[in-house]
C-alpha cells in the first residue's frame, strides 16, 4: 500500500490503488484469460485457449521474476506455471465437485 501522506491527526491514510489511477479500469491488464470467450469460441476449445493464454501469463510473470531474485529464468517460469497451474487445477475441481453436489 502506498503512503499518502499524514490526515488532519496524527494517524497516516493509506492508498490500495498502487500506483494506478483510481478510474482506470483493470479490464486492460486482466482480461488475457477472456480473450478466446470474446472471440466467439465456446465451450472446451475456449476453456483451452483460457489456460492456454493463463500458462503463457504466468511464463512471463515467472520470466519476469528472475530478473528480481537473481535465479535462473526458466526454472523460476516453470515453478511459476507448476504453482499458478496447479492451484488453478484446484480451484476448478473444488468448483466441479462443488457445483455436482449442489445441482
Amino acid at each position: 500500500m502506498c503512503w499518502r501522506g499524514k490526515s488532519s491527526g496524527s494517524i497516516p491514510t493509506i492508498s490500495a490503488h498502487r500506483g494506478r489511477r483510481p478510474g482506470l479500469p483493470l479490464s486492460r491488464s486482466h482480461s488475457g484469460p477472456l480473450v478466446p470467450f470474446l472471440c466467439g469460441f465456446t465451450g472446451a476449445g475456449a476453456t483451452a485457449g483460457a489456460v492456454a493464454v493463463t500458462l503463457v501469463a504466468l511464463f512471463a510473470v515467472g520470466l519476469g521474476l528472475s530478473l528480481f531474485t537473481g535465479r535462473d529464468a526458466l526454472r523460476s517460469a516453470v515453478r511459476m506455471v507448476l504453482i499458478g497451474g496447479g492451484a488453478g487445477a484446484v480451484s476448478f475441481l473444488v468448483g466441479h465437485a462443488v457445483g455436482v453436489a449442489i445441482g
